[in-house]
């Protein structure tokens, strides 16, 4: 998917809902692979239910790490 976006100039608008640790291995997958493609500021995380399961510290952490990446964040409240 990241390739189709690098291929194409375009963004990444994905939906995780992947709760706990393995919705966390996506998106740090997903963050690496945005940092090696250089697709920094064109990929958004709607939905991203396991960044509730982050400890203190990690979350800032994390935090940092989608920031400095571009990476966005959006979910909807229904």
């Amino acid at each position: 998917m990241v390739q189709i976006a690098v291929d194409y100039n375009a963004g990444i608008d994905i939906h995780l809902h992947e709760g706990g640790e393995t919705g966390l291995k996506a998106i740090r997958r997903l963050a690496d692979l945005t940092e090696e493609a250089g697709s920094q500021g064109k990929v958004t995380i709607r939905h991203a239910f396991s960044l509730a399961s982050l400890t203190a510290g990690a979350d800032v952490e994390m935090e940092n790490r989608l920031a400095s990446l571009g990476i966005s964040l959006a979910s909807q409240l229904v």
